[in-house]
């Protein structure tokens, strides 16, 4: 017996067992194996079988009702077929002398196949029925393809009927030669390999051995000598290297074995396969390239190969001065996604009063890299700027001036950012008396990371949402508070309760919305004659001093910074009869006479948080006359505001904090300050 003839990638499927039973119908029958001795001489055939069939063609018939005679006249029993040819059948089929005269063939009765037995001795058809036609009075003929029918022993079966509902069938042994049995065992369909590749086959040419040699085996067209094992009759192995051809192998690739038996016949197996020598695909990066973090982010990234990816490959890198880098492995967490949590705040941190001179890690590299299960490895690198300083905020900045090109760097006359510094209603300075009614504005920018040969420092920008003004009525009481112990101010006073509403108690502080100002306007370009000649810039060739933006007596310009971000927030209303904002009303919200304490808090879009320094002023509801009068001689010395919050406890003390505040004789261009 044979166990048939498989090809791998080629699609077919042989049986178990090639075993032949043979049925007729009405007798009761043993299954039992074709055994010829030789091929084609039609001995050992099963019970029931005769070759000769009474007419000396050499056929076998056996019908199972002896009203229809079925004689096989081609193929002639035994005969060894080709599995790549078509095998041209022919049966003539008559009712039995005697028989019901009036019954007659059912021409679509007559069909023809290939059966075959199991090793369970369970008789299937090897191929589909094939219908055979009427080319005269009792003779059919067909055609029938072997195509694929591993090699073995089977049995070629005609069935017929006549339309009294007689059925008959007669069968006769065959032999298929498809070839020898080509088994690839390396590489694996749609495997992955690099380098070089180890091609393994089961080459078995059962029943006719033995497999002629040469081998013929291609890979993407290049010969591969296959040889056989010592000790093995039917494995072969050989090798190539996909980089010796010219051009080298890569992609997909087709291996190709083709080996003949004893006979010459001929049998191919086909098995694409992948030539891969890339990495992994490593995309949606999380920071993408440019973006601006701080604080603790989120690295992620999608990663794919079809060779499959190596989990512990897949890290990334970030640059850092005092550690060449920070090497983190990044978990997977399904779909391909691979993720891991970093506190930026690990990266050099940068000096907050000292932000021209103190060093720190503005534009790190995130390198991801990975690899996949071939050792193929991939590397994506890019920049993105750090931002862990919280922004700048500023009810009292020191003035400024601007600049441009006229002729020549000009520079204008010096000016508070926040006001014109005229009338009592103005916005006050750090000390002032005030009264009922001022202006109440705040400087506020956000700052980044900064080093050494830096033009543009990376900004998260300032979150909108978070910008406020808080004014204290009782400053027996801190109000801003350094709450991470390193001595600055950073945050409102958590022991206080904001409100929206006019405080009704002592632990309440008011909590006031402030609103971006858009820049707009020009500073005054006439001719300052105090301009330092230090300066690089010369002084102002305008003739007139600007227009105010409006006529309520505010500054001439709206300065901004990071190239138009609003630098000035004031309370609303904003909108052109107010310019700069509204004006802040103390006896409505019930803040009483005497010291208060006012600072501005914000946060930018990384959650870097900080306050300015408190603005101290003494309010009396019907002072009137010129801008920021001293307070009267009964008042007392100006309360300092501030306190450290200590975590541990939840305690406030009154050990004052330091507030960072904007540096003096800054010089802004075109309206832009930073």
């Amino acid at each position: 017996m044979n166990a048939g003839r498989f090809s791998r990638g080629s699609g077919r499927t042989a049986p178990a067992a090639l075993l032949l039973t043979l049925v007729a119908c009405g007798a009761k029958t043993t299954p039992n194996p074709f055994q010829t001795a030789e091929p084609g001489d039609g001995s050992a055939l099963p019970d029931g079988f005769s070759v000769g069939g009474g007419d000396g063609d050499g056929s076998s018939t056996t019908a199972s009702d002896p009203s229809v005679m079925i004689t096989i006249v081609t193929p002639t029993a035994g005969t060894i077929l080709d599995a790549a040819a078509t095998v041209d059948v022919r049966a003539t089929v008559a009712i039995a002398a005697g028989s019901n005269a009036n019954a007659t063939i059912d021409p679509q009765s007559v069909r023809a196949t290939v059966v075959a037995t199991t090793s369970n001795s369970v008789m299937v058809e090897a191929l589909s029925p094939v219908p055979l036609v009427a080319m005269a009075a009792g003779d059919f003929r067909g055609k029938l393809s072997l195509t694929n029918l591993p090699s073995g022993d089977y049995g070629l079966r005609i069935d017929a009927a006549i339309t009294g509902g007689a059925k008959a069938n007669a069968q006769i042994a065959i032999h298929v030669d498809g070839g020898p049995t080509i088994t690839v065992l390396s590489p694996t369909v749609n495997g992955h390999y690099k380098g070089i590749l180890s091609i393994e086959a089961v080459i078995d040419s059962t029943p006719y051995p033995p497999t002629a040699a040469p081998i013929d085996a291609t890979v993407g067209g290049v010969p591969v000598s296959l040889t056989p094992v010592a000790g093995s009759t039917t494995t072969f192995r050989g090798t190539i290297d996909f980089h010796q051809p010219n051009p080298p192998l890569v992609g997909a690739q087709l291996l190709i074995i083709a080996a003949k038996n004893a006979r010459g016949t001929r049998s191919e197996s086909r098995t694409t396969f992948v030539v891969d020598e890339s990495g992994p695909t490593i995309t949606s990066t999380t920071p993408a390239p440019g973006d601006v973090v701080g604080g603790v982010i989120t690295i992620k990234a999608s990663v794919a190969d079809d060779a499959g990816v190596l989990p512990s490959s897949v890290i990334v890198l970030i640059g850092n001065d005092t550690d060449t880098q920070f090497e983190l492995p990044l978990a997977e967490m399904g779909n391909g996604v691979y993720s891991v949590l970093f506190d930026t705040a690990k990266l050099t941190a940068c000096d907050l009063f000292a932000p021209k001179t103190g060093l720190c890690i503005v534009f790190p590299t995130l390198s991801f890299r990975a690899a996949d299960l071939l050792g193929n490895e991939t590397t994506v690198a890019y920049e993105i700027g750090i931002d862990n300083r919280p922004p700048l905020l500023d009810l009292d900045p020191p003035t400024v001036r601007d600049s441009k090109l006229d002729m020549g760097l000009r520079c204008s006359w010096p000016f508070d950012p926040l006001g014109n510094n005229t009338l009592i209603g103005d916005m006050p300075a750090d000390g002032c008396m005030v009264s009922q009614v001022f202006d109440l504005r705040a400087r506020v920018e956000d700052t980044g990371n900064v080093a050494g040969g830096l033009k543009k420092a990376p900004l998260a920008g300032v979150d909108a949402n978070t910008v406020a003004v808080y004014v204290l009525d009782d400053t027996s009481q801190a109000l801003t508070v350094d709450s991470d112990g390193d001595g600055i101010c950073d945050a409102i006073n958590p022991k206080l309760v904001p409100t929206t509403s006019p405080p009704t108690q002592n632990n309440q502080v008011l909590k006031v919305r402030l609103s971006p100002v858009k820049p707009a306007g020009g500073a005054d370009y006439t001719a300052d004659p105090s301009l330092p000649g230090a300066l690089a810039c010369g002084p102002g060739l305008a003739t007139d001093p600007p227009l105010p933006l409006c006529s309520v007596s505010q500054p001439t310009i709206v300065i901004g910074y990071a190239g138009g971000a609003s630098a000035i927030w004031s309370v609303d209303p904003i909108n052109a009869a107010y310019c700069e904002g509204g004006a802040f009303d103390t006896f409505a919200n019930n803040i009483g006479e005497g010291w208060a304490c006012i600072a501005v808090a914000a946060s930018d879009n990384n959650g870097n948080a900080g306050v300015s320094a408190p603005l101290r002023v003494w309010i009396s509801y019907s002072q009137d006359g010129a801008h920021c009068p001293a307070p009267p001689p009964t008042a007392s010395a100006p309360p300092d505001c501030t306190g450290r919050f200590d975590v541990s406890s939840g305690a406030v003390t009154a050990t004052p904090c330091v507030s960072r505040r904007f540096a003096p004789g800054e010089i802004c261009f075109q309206g832009d300050c930073h």
